[in-house]
């Protein structure tokens, strides 16, 4: 209802979800979004576990 649509509903839970999460693993979600974002398009896709808020650290 107040997302627009239902695809805009869908997108909204999913970075709720991540945001919550990260917060859960004690980070800042600005950050850990901000650095998961910068590394997405040349990360390996057989290594996405990496990149879960669980088990994240910050690029160096």
């Amino acid at each position: 209802m107040f997302a627009g649509s239902d695809r805009g509903a869908e997108n909204a839970a999913a970075i709720m979800t991540i945001i919550e999460t990260a917060k859960l693993c004690n980070l800042n979600p600005q950050t850990y979004i901000t650095d998961l974002l910068g590394r997405l398009p040349d990360h390996k896709i057989n290594r996405l576990e990496d990149l879960a808020p669980w088990n994240w650290k910050p690029a160096q």
